[in-house]
C-alpha cells in the first residue's frame, strides 16, 4: 500500500501530464486510487493553499502557490 505522500505525488504529477484542471474522477481514473483517498489528499491541498475547487465544474485547480515550491 503506497503512502499519503507518495499518493500526493501521484497526483500532483498527474498535473503536469495532464493539465492545471483535473476532476476527482479523472483523477481517480488516471492513477486508479479510491475517489475517498482522493478526496481526501485534494481537500488537504485545498485546505493549504495548493488547489482551488471550481465550483461551477467540480475541477480542482492548480494555484499560484504550487509554483512557490520551485
Amino acid at each position: 500500500m503506497k503512502s499519503e505522500a507518495e499518493l500526493t505525488l501521484q497526483i500532483l504529477e498527474c498535473y503536469l501530464r495532464y493539465g492545471p484542471s483535473l476532476s476527482i474522477k479523472n483523477l481517480c481514473m488516471k492513477i486508479k486510487i479510491p475517489k475517498k483517498k482522493v478526496r481526501y489528499i485534494l481537500s488537504v491541498l485545498e485546505k493549504r493553499g495548493y488547489l482551488t475547487k471550481d465550483e461551477g465544474t467540480d475541477k480542482y485547480i492548480l494555484s499560484k502557490k504550487i509554483a512557490m515550491l520551485v
